[in-house]
C-alpha cells in the first residue's frame, strides 16, 4: 500500500495562496529552521497535538485549537511535537485570495476525510484558520515585526540589498560585496541586515532560493534543472538543503503539491 504523505501542499498560483497540512507522527519533534515568508502573511492552526513557535513576538506553545499569525518578513521557527497535525495558510493579499483560500480548505477537507488522518481535527483547524484569515485586511503589521525598520531611511541601502537577493537569489554574492553595495563595513551591514530581515544574509538568500526552487518543482523542470536555475551548487546540495528546511525531499514535495 502506498504510504500516506506526511505533508500536502494545496496551492492556487493566481491568487498567491498556499495551504499546507502537515502530520507529524514522530518519534521526537519535527523542527523547521529559522526562516521568513517575505511577501506572505502566515497563519497556523494546531489541529491536534502541540506546536512550539518562536518569532519576534517571543516563544509560544500552542495546543489543539491554537492559532498564530505572522506578518510578512517575520523570521520564525516551528517545532511539531509527536502526533501533531498543523494547518498553515500563506497569503499575499492578491485579489481573489479569500475565495481561493476557501476553495483550498474545501479541497484539503475532502482529502483529509479519505486519509487515515483525523479528518474532524483537520476540518476544525481549517475553520479556525479561515475565521482568523477573515480579519487579515484589518490586521496592522506589529511594530516588532522583522522588516519594520526597512522603511527607515538609514536602513534603505540594506533593504535594497535584501530585495536584490529576493529578486535574484540564484546569483552568489559575498558578504563583502553586499556590504560594499550598502556602503557599510561587513560587521555593520550584517548587524543591520539581521535587524531588517531577522536572518543572516546567507540564510535569507537560501530562503529565497528555496522559494524559487519550490516554484520550479511545480513545473515540468527536472530536479537537476530546478537546482541549477535556483542557484544550488548541484542536485545533491539542493536535496540536503530542501530536506533540512521542509522535512521531505524535493521529489516528495512535487508529489505532495496539489494545484487548485
Amino acid at each position: 500500500m502506498r504510504e500516506t504523505p506526511s505533508t500536502r501542499y494545496h496551492y492556487a498560483d493566481a491568487a498567491g495562496v498556499e495551504l499546507v497540512i502537515t502530520r507529524h507522527v514522530g518519534p521526537g519533534v519535527r523542527a523547521y529552521p529559522r526562516h521568513a515568508h517575505v511577501c506572505h502573511w502566515t497563519l497556523g492552526a494546531v489541529c491536534s497535538g502541540k506546536l512550539s513557535v518562536e518569532s519576534g513576538a517571543g516563544p509560544r506553545v500552542l495546543g489543539r485549537g491554537g492559532v498564530f499569525v505572522l506578518p510578512p518578513k517575520m523570521a520564525h521557527t516551528l517545532e511539531l511535537a509527536e502526533n501533531t497535525i498543523l494547518a498553515v495558510l500563506c497569503v499575499n493579499m492578491r485579489a481573489g485570495w479569500r475565495t481561493a483560500a476557501g476553495s483550498l480548505a474545501d479541497q484539503a477537507r475532502a482529502m483529509a476525510a479519505n486519509q487515515p488522518w483525523d479528518g474532524q481535527a483537520v476540518a476544525a483547524g481549517l475553520e479556525h484558520l479561515l475565521q482568523r484569515a477573515a480579519l487579515l485586511d484589518a490586521q496592522p503589521i506589529p511594530a516588532f515585526a522583522q522588516g519594520a525598520e526597512a522603511g527607515n531611511q538609514a536602513m534603505q541601502p540594506v533593504a535594497a540589498v535584501a530585495e536584490m537577493l529576493r529578486q535574484q537569489p540564484e546569483f552568489p554574492v559575498s558578504l563583502d560585496a553586499m556590504a560594499h553595495m550598502a556602503g557599510l563595513s561587513q560587521w555593520h551591514f550584517l548587524r543591520l541586515f539581521q535587524r531588517v530581515t531577522g536572518l543572516t544574509p546567507h540564510a535569507y538568500q537560501m530562503d529565497c532560493r528555496l522559494r524559487r526552487l519550490r516554484a520550479l518543482l511545480r513545473t515540468d523542470a527536472t530536479a537537476a534543472e530546478a537546482a541549477l536555475i535556483a542557484g544550488f551548487a548541484d542536485q545533491s546540495h539542493m536535496q540536503r538543503i530542501f530536506k533540512r528546511h521542509h522535512a521531505i525531499t524535493p521529489q516528495q514535495f512535487r508529489r505532495a503539491s496539489i494545484r487548485l
